[in-house]
C-alpha cells in the first residue's frame, strides 16, 4: 500500500513558498504531499481531475487573496459535486 495523499492547491503564478512548507511538513509526517496548480479559470477541470485521480484523503485550499475566492469555491464545489469524499480546507494568511 502507497503513501497516504494530501492535496494542496494554489497558485504559481510565482512560486507558492506557503505550499512549499506544507508539503514539506506533510512529507516530514509520512504522507505524500500532491501540488495542484491553479491559477486562473483555464485551469479548474486540470485542477478537479488531478485531485479526484490523486485519492487525496484531505485536499487544503490556498487563499492568499480574496480575489481567488470565487474560483477557490467553485474548485470545492465541483470536487463534491463529482463525488470528492475527503476533507476540504481552505487557508492563507
Amino acid at each position: 500500500m502507497g503513501k497516504h495523499r494530501v492535496a494542496l492547491v494554489g497558485g504559481e503564478l510565482e512560486e507558492n513558498l506557503s505550499l512549499r512548507y506544507l508539503a514539506a511538513a506533510v512529507e516530514r509526517e509520512g504522507f505524500e504531499a500532491v501540488r495542484v496548480r491553479l491559477d486562473g479559470p483555464a485551469q479548474l477541470e486540470a485542477a478537479t481531475e488531478q485531485i479526484l485521480s490523486s485519492g487525496a484523503l484531505v485536499t487544503g485550499l490556498s487563499l492568499p487573496f480574496q480575489v481567488r475566492a470565487p474560483l477557490t469555491l467553485e474548485l470545492a464545489g465541483l470536487l463534491r459535486a463529482r463525488g470528492y469524499r475527503g476533507h476540504v480546507c481552505a487557508g492563507g494568511h
